[in-house]
């Protein structure tokens, strides 16, 4: 594995947008888990798991200088909420966990009583979940991890399947939480109610848009040049001036490749990273509660041309990676899936998918949950409590998945709140600026480069190289018919 540096503030104040929380910010390397969540946060909701989850993002307001509310896009003509002097705010990270949360609970909806947490049968619940995907999308997109996720065999005859360990530098949320800890604003009589959200989308990679007066472009005013070239004065102007232009041309130049240095410092190696403009921008969520009369297509309810939208998001064909990049991320080779000779690309190229289209397919997944009855009524009647096994696991493997992403990338950005004349206590502004990466770049990175997934499918393990054994559980719930005999043991083996 590439020998990182370590992560200097520098660093991350170029690749994020200022909070007081970042100087807190310090990276570890881990790896995501892809098996189920672990016992205290899988499973049907009861007040010990929610409980847990409310501990993963309710460390409480942070200050933020109300001096610097500018950095926010924001101006002082708003009425906002602001205690001894500063903005009261609550982080981004915090917030899409309890949007995480919110979903897993509407997905056990059947399992459990949620007087004591939510009301789940009033129409403002239903607007709070649907802008909770579209904050989760949009977040998603926005931080577009393209580390590769590689493919392994194993002996049940199942296919390939990912692995689970693919490492990541990710921000320690323990640090962030002691910091949140320590400059908490205590407000204990105030209930903020986290109802928000509508991104205005005409198709998918517009998720985010500018902000009106961030960007502020610089404009030169030149006095018109003598045109007789001859005149010594004029030539040694011209002369400034094509100096100026190459050293200003080789000035962008160092940016740009200091703004590559600095992603791969917090991203792991990938082919999408070697010729793509994946430049970040400041971009701006558009987030209102309530959708208007031309909603997103991503917040419409369920429908053959939502699903069209949500399938070109999250495009998962498998890509093609050369040995270096398997090997650039810390993967053996001989246990990585190697694309047959049919596909045309070489003897020594091995199948990958881009992280950030799984992390949307997930996040697919889960909504298709919410409309269970649309989805799955047909075929699971008695609802979610009907599922098998295997549904219930992919279930539980996206809401893990999406947890660990969030805490990973731990984004540290702020919102602010004001007030209204429609409820008494301080309300949320989420119309906050994210410096994000071109997703759109990515999307069509993967439109040129996706092999035939047909073809990936009907790829079978060649007789010399090794298969992962998976565990009598794993092969009795994906290979029923071939290990069904099998018991339910899962320490015999591996989960994938």
């Amino acid at each position: 594995m590439r020998d990182y540096a370590s992560i200097d503030m520098a660093c991350t104040k170029r690749l994020s947008a200022w909070a007081p929380m970042m100087e807190a910010v310090d990276y570890q390397w881990t790896q995501y888990n892809s098996d189920r969540l672990p016992a205290d946060y899988a499973g049907p909701p009861t007040v010990t798991r929610e409980t847990n989850w409310l501990n993963q993002y309710d460390h409480g307001f942070i200050p933020y200088p109300y001096d610097q509310i500018e950095k926010l896009n924001k101006s002082t003509d708003r009425d906002w909420w602001v205690q001894d002097g500063n903005l009261v705010t609550l982080t981004e990270w915090a917030h899409q966990v309890h949007c995480l949360g919110l979903i897993r609970q509407w997905i056990y909806r059947d399992q459990f009583d949620y007087s004591e947490f939510t009301n789940t049968s009033s129409t403002r619940f239903h607007i709070h979940k649907d802008h909770c995907f579209m904050i989760l999308k949009t977040m998603i997109e926005c931080q577009a991890d393209v580390t590769p996720v590689l493919f392994a065999r194993d002996t049940s005859g199942i296919g390939a399947w990912k692995t689970r360990d693919a490492p990541r530098k990710c921000r320690r949320n323990d640090a962030l939480a002691i910091f949140a800890r320590r400059t908490d604003i205590k407000y204990a009589d105030v209930d903020i109610d986290d109802d928000e959200d509508k991104i205005t989308l005409k198709e998918a990679t517009r998720g985010l848009r500018r902000p009106d007066g961030r960007l502020k472009s610089i404009t030169t005013s030149y006095r018109r040049l003598s045109q007789h070239l001859g005149d010594r004065s004029t030539l040694l102007l011209w002369l400034n001036i094509i100096l100026f232009v190459v050293s200003s041309f080789l000035f962008w130049s160092s940016i740009q490749d200091n703004m590559g240095s600095l992603r791969e410092q917090t991203a792991m190696p990938s082919p999408v990273l070697k010729g793509e403009d994946l430049s970040f921008s400041i971009r701006n969520m558009d987030a209102t509660l309530f959708p208007d009369d031309n909603p997103s297509i991503f917040r419409q309810g369920p429908s053959p041309d939502v699903d069209r939208a949500w399938t070109v998001i999250s495009d998962t064909r498998p890509i093609a990676l050369s040995r270096e990049d398997v090997l650039s991320i810390g993967k053996d080779p001989a246990m990585a899936v190697k694309l047959s000779a049919e596909f045309g690309l070489g003897d020594d190229m091995y199948a990958g998918r881009i992280d950030v289209l799984h992390q949307l397919h997930c996040l697919n997944a889960l909504r298709m949950e919410i409309y269970f009855d649309y989805y799955y009524g047909k075929k699971y009647p008695g609802g979610f409590n009907q599922t098998d096994e295997k549904h219930r696991h992919h279930v539980s493997h996206c809401i893990y998945m999406l947890l660990q992403n969030i805490l990973c990338h731990a984004n540290t950005d702020v919102y602010t709140h004001f007030w209204t004349d429609a409820v008494d206590h301080p309300w949320p502004d989420f119309n906050i600026p994210h410096k994000c990466t071109n997703f759109r770049a990515i999307l069509e990175w993967q439109r040129e480069h996706a092999v035939n997934e047909h073809m990936f499918v009907d790829m079978r393990r060649p007789a010399d190289q090794e298969a992962h054994v998976m565990s009598s559980k794993f092969k009795k719930i994906y290979n029923p018919e071939r290990f069904g005999h099998l018991g339910d043991n899962r320490y015999d083996g591996e989960n994938a």
